[in-house]
């Protein structure tokens, strides 16, 4: 283990990963992340992904150079407004799906956001 800590002032470039000995060889940085519109619209995040609506509630993001296995990678997906709704990610065809509901359960077009991690 090191004597010091690293201070930085400013900007740092990492071209490799992240890792804490509690993580073991678990990467502490996202690979990816965004902000979709109801539309399936990416509005914010990493320039890795893009984002399309399939359906009513149902946004694929592909990520470049990732085949989504959740058995392998982490999703946080929040649905975001001022009404309830739910949201839930998949995987298929090794695209990340998320999906919203409302309180009912039923399909809503809704904004999201997500944050995707490997293991």
């Amino acid at each position: 283990l090191p004597d010091s800590r690293l201070h930085v002032v400013g900007d740092a470039t990492l071209t490799g990963r992240l890792l804490r000995p509690a993580t073991g060889p678990t990467d502490l940085l996202p690979r990816s992340y965004g902000a979709i519109g109801p539309a399936g619209q990416a509005l914010a995040g990493t320039s890795n992904f893009v984002a399309n609506r399939l359906g009513t509630g149902v946004y694929e993001v592909v990520i470049t150079n990732v085949s989504v296995n959740l058995s392998s990678h982490i999703v946080l997906v929040t649905a975001i407004g001022t009404t309830y709704r739910t949201a839930m990610a998949s995987a298929s065809n090794g695209a990340l799906l998320l999906r919203c509901f409302d309180v009912s359960g039923s399909p809503v077009d809704n904004a999201v956001h997500f944050v995707f991690y490997s293991r």
